[in-house]
């Protein structure tokens, strides 16, 4: 009888039936190297913790803003993968400083102001002496058990020249690190063509102005390619509730400053890759923050 009885016990241990157990071997496996799409899942999400950004190392700069990370056992290889993203955000701010700031020396530092001009990060009747890399702390940010999403508008201002307006994006599984594209939610090449023209209609509908960007005689050819299904183009989204919400820069299509087009998820389904549904319904059960 005893022996019945502790064969039950560790059958019970080891299958996780129980909430917390499944819980608890979700974070165990994800700590050993888990995360695939049968891995055990957390049943509760992480808290979100947001952290300074790592430093440059560079001079004639200031930075701001924070990145987010989550608390909890078994996160480090998330959390590594979200400082890796930030700082390879950093390193595209890097050269050009570096360009600017020499420049600043070689014209003489009085010179040195940031342009204004439309949809730029300016300062006032001053001069400007130093580049400023900036996430905002206004993020579109789905915290789920499965995965962290979040999208933040960024500035990069560089001494003495332009500032532009982006996106700084992130979409990781918390079990394994692992960071997910937005190709990685869309099967196949023709379903991505499809969301694509999806997307590319939805902004023209929200913003009509954009049409003569497209149709520029001159430039008009070059802009189109920004909504071209390449990763590229289509690098910055973030999971929320209410649908995929992807960010566009104006450099893709010829203007300058930032948009974003959320796509409700029913229009979508057809196009996901298992991993995408298993994501997506992970962001339909919470409530994103935006």
């Amino acid at each position: 009888m005893r022996t019945s009885r502790r064969l039950v016990l560790v059958a019970l241990t080891v299958t996780c039936l129980t909430t917390l157990a499944t819980a608890g071997c979700g974070e165990r496996r994800a700590a050993a190297g888990g995360g695939g799409l049968g891995a055990p899942v957390r049943a509760v999400a992480p808290k979100v913790r947001w952290s300074r950004l790592p430093p440059l190392h560079l001079a004639a700069f200031r930075k701001g803003g924070a990145y987010p990370r989550v608390a909890g056992v078994g996160l480090s290889a998330a959390n590594r993968s979200l400082r890796r993203l930030v700082e390879e955000y950093e390193a595209q701010y890097r050269p050009g400083a570096k360009y600017s700031v020499r420049e600043c020396v070689r014209l003489g530092l009085r010179k040195c102001r940031l342009q204004r001009g439309l949809g730029f990060f300016v300062f006032l009747n001053r001069p400007q002496r130093f580049g400023v890399l900036h996430l905002s702390g206004h993020a579109a940010i789905l915290d789920a058990p499965q995965a962290l999403s979040v999208l933040i508008p960024t500035i990069m201002a560089y001494p003495g020249g332009i500032a532009y307006e982006g996106w700084f994006s992130a979409t990781v599984l918390l079990d394994s690190g692992r960071v997910i594209r937005l190709h990685d939610l869309i099967r196949g090449r023709r379903n991505r063509l499809r969301l694509a023209r999806l997307a590319k209609s939805m902004m023209l509908h929200k913003h009509p102005w954009l049409k003569q960007y497209l149709t520029d005689p001159i430039d008009g050819r070059i802009n189109v390619r920004g909504f071209i299904p390449r990763a590229g183009n289509y690098s910055h989204y973030v999971l929320l509730r209410k649908g995929l919400r992807i960010g566009f820069v104006g450099e893709q299509v010829g203007f300058q400053g930032r948009l974003w087009v959320t796509i409700p998820y029913d229009r979508t389904r057809g196009y996901l890759s298992p991993l995408g549904r298993r994501l997506v319904q992970a962001a339909m059960a919470r409530t994103a923050r935006a």
